[in-house]
């Protein structure tokens, strides 16, 4: 069964199912700047500031290198970016944390779906370390760090895992500063992380279901 993703209105389909995102699942909502009272002129260019920088790093990952200031690339929406100083001081922050850990990427920026569970998301990146092993890492470029991302990386995991039958070891929040290293990173260890994706999943599948009807 096809998992299809649709960058306009961000839909997500499991054959011709449309399900739920990861996102949706887990409730992240650009929390921070919900709270501080921000405009949605303010949250929609955050936004668009994060997926660009996003595309930065998927860049590097497939490249070997980050485009040069003023270089022309394509977002999601296949939307023409022209990369500027700014993009570029966020996304070294990948570059360095890569360096730093001796982490080589694997994959980046790809649609995983679970045919069992009917969910579907866009993981970030894939790397191997030196034994080989496979970590998830969730970028952000935001001021604070949500908890859900625990949950959306919880539901990554099960995803890439049903349909790729490869083992993730490591889960990791890396949070690109654009100051000094360029980045924080934070191990997510949860142990009922899954389990409580899962329950989110159920709760949601259950709202959709019985939208609207009566006893």
């Amino acid at each position: 069964m096809t998992i299809q993703f649709s960058p306009k209105g961000h839909k997500y389909h499991v054959g011709k199912r449309e399900v739920p995102s990861v996102t949706h699942i887990v409730g992240d909502k650009l929390d921070d700047f919900l709270f501080n009272g921000a405009g949605m002129d303010m949250i929609r260019k955050a936004g668009e500031f994060g997926t660009v920088v996003h595309e930065l790093c998927h860049f590097y990952n497939t490249n070997g290198h980050l485009p040069k200031e003023g270089e022309k690339i394509h977002d999601p929406e296949n939307k023409v970016i022209t990369v500027d100083a700014e993009m570029l001081r966020f996304a070294k922050g990948w570059v360095n944390l890569l360096e730093h850990r001796n982490w080589i990427p694997y994959k980046s920026e790809i649609v995983v779906g679970s045919t069992r569970r009917k969910f579907a998301g866009r993981l970030d990146n894939l790397i191997k370390d030196k034994s080989r092993l496979i970590h998830l890492v969730d970028l952000k470029v935001r001021t604070s760090i949500p908890a859900s991302v625990a949950l959306q990386t919880a539901g990554y995991k099960l995803a890439y895992e049903e349909m790729f039958r490869e083992k993730i070891s490591y889960r990791w929040c890396a949070q690109l500063t654009g100051v000094k290293e360029g980045y924080k990173l934070y191990p997510l260890k949860g142990l009922m992380d899954e389990y409580v994706f899962t329950c989110k999943l159920i709760s949601l599948q259950w709202d959709i279901s019985n939208a609207g009807k009566n006893l």
